[in-house]
């Protein structure tokens, strides 16, 4: 159990910026976090516009844009 705690609180590992478990240190912002966030979130919106869409009504992509909007918006608020 020692060593289980001992890794937990070591130097963090190499995909540690995915955040996959609760962090049990102190976490400082890492722009690979943000990188990874918008190139995930660019690449859906662009396979959602080119796959997706064609196959909407109005109504659904109105509303799909305007949740992507949000998120952008959301992301411009956690970078300031």
């Amino acid at each position: 159990m020692i060593e289980d705690i001992k890794k937990m609180l070591g130097p963090p590992g190499t995909f540690d910026f995915l955040m996959l478990s609760t962090p049990n240190r102190l976490v400082h912002k890492n722009p690979k976090t943000l990188i990874f966030f918008v190139i995930l979130f660019t690449s859906m919106q662009g396979i959602e516009i080119v796959n997706i869409y064609p196959y909407l009504h109005l109504w659904q992509i109105i509303t799909d844009a305007t949740i992507a909007l949000f998120c952008a918006f959301a992301l411009a608020m956690s970078i300031a």
